[in-house]
């Protein structure tokens, strides 16, 4: 535990062209354990060899490795840092570990003080917040402080309970040793963040942090026109005040699940509100669910039925029934420098959403390819190959009830 500022930050290369962030700290004030005057702080434990390949695609170029616990350092300030040793002898921190800029760090550096003369306690801190729709767009999550919420410390046959203040907060000395830590919530309420073990060192401090989300749920079937279940479909719940036009791409306000091998579906973690539900709302269709968004009951956009969620409610029994789209193929060739292009790598995406693949195949000896596709959707038909000076490509917007044979796609050298 020690005050330093962070001085520089440099890529660092840690497998391949894998790269990760690295930053120097000069080490103001140590306050617990030993340290030197200038530290590397890393983003944790180097990777595994098979995180490593599974990062690295050789067709993306150098890429940087990076963790959602990483913590976003700003240069030429000062923080109060706790770190812990890497298994490489470094030093790493993270989100979760307690760091943060110095003038926010009154609270700590007034425990810490009180270290050599305290009765050997531990000090457990942290912040309960609940995510709630936001008011001003309910579109959108926020988090709003979890007041009044009981929360429970569990080692061995002791257990105690504090509750949070209005700010959501808890701060608590305990005997030192090993907890189970977890706010105390009925079942129509999920709870994230909650460590499954947390040592509370004496004299050391602990902190810790918890989501609460109604887990509200919506649970139906979806079948085919002619009354068979429609499996591995996608089903998303949407926030009635989406524009028609958007597509749902937070995943807090508009959670989604997929349909069984009967056709069920079970959404939960959904918050109190008022929400249309559809079958490939995001992704649109594709192959293996080849229906174009349909809404509850078995709709368009304009008719859907609202579905009303209160805190932590179970809705049931919802049918959306749907009509499959028929596969079909687009065919042609890709050349370049007037000739085939052999093994160019040529993909099918659906124009309003370019990062769904619906197909990828590569061409043959003589240029050609076919292309599995839906009739009744617009496609963006891509080529690529790589040359000697790097990849190149080419592309061309297909309607497939207008064209579906004969395309040519010329790549320039």
């Amino acid at each position: 535990m020690f005050i330093g500022t962070v001085v520089d930050r440099l890529p660092e290369r840690i497998g391949d062209s894998l790269s990760w962030t690295v930053h120097k700290v000069a080490v103001g004030q140590t306050l617990r354990g030993s340290v030197d005057s200038f530290i590397p702080l890393v983003p944790g434990n180097l990777p595994g060899a098979g995180q490593i390949a599974a990062a690295h695609s050789p067709r993306a170029g150098p890429m940087m490795w990076w963790s959602s616990c990483e913590y976003d350092f700003e240069l030429g300030k000062q923080y109060l840092i706790y770190a812990r040793r890497t298994s490489d002898g470094r030093w790493t921190t993270g989100k979760g570990s307690g760091t943060k800029p110095l003038e926010e760090a009154a609270a700590d550096l007034d425990y810490i003080a009180t270290i050599p003369s305290a009765e050997p306690t531990g000090r457990v801190y942290g912040t309960v917040e609940r995510t709630v729709l936001n008011p001003a767009g309910r579109t959108l999550p926020m988090s709003v402080p979890a007041a009044d919420v009981q929360i429970a410390f569990v080692s061995g046959t002791n257990r105690l309970t504090v509750r949070t203040d209005l700010e959501g907060k808890l701060d608590v000395h305990v005997p030192p040793g090993v907890y189970s830590i977890a706010p105390i919530v009925s079942k129509t309420v999920r709870v994230y963040g909650a460590p499954s073990l947390t040592t509370v060192p004496a004299r050391g401090c602990a902190p810790v942090y918890f989501s609460l989300t109604a887990n509200g749920r919506i649970e139906g079937r979806v079948v085919r026109s002619d009354g068979t279940p429609a499996p591995r479909t996608s089903i998303d719940v949407v926030p009635a005040d989406l524009a028609s036009d958007e597509r749902p791409d937070n995943f807090t306000t508009s959670p989604s699940g997929t349909t069984d091998e009967k056709g069920r579906f079970s959404i939960d973690a959904i918050l109190p509100g008022r929400y249309v539900v559809a079958v490939n709302a995001r992704s649109g269709p594709r192959l293996y669910s080849p229906y174009p968004t349909t809404y509850f009951p078995g709709v368009g956009r304009q008719d859907a039925r609202i579905v009303e969620i209160g805190e932590g409610e179970r809705k049931s029994g919802l049918t959306i029934v749907v009509s499959a789209l028929a596969e079909t193929t687009v065919s042609g060739t890709v050349v370049i420098n007037g000739g085939p292009a052999v093994e160019a790598t040529v993909t099918a995406s659906p124009v309003d959403q370019r990062g769904i693949l619906t197909d990828s195949v590569q061409t043959d000896s003589s240029g050609a390819f076919e292309l599995r596709v839906l009739t009744g959707i617009s496609y963006l038909i891509r080529a690529e190959i790589r040359t000697e000076s790097g990849f190149r490509q080419a592309e061309t917007v297909v309607i497939v009830d207008q064209r579906k044979k004969g395309l040519q796609l010329s790549i320039r050298p």
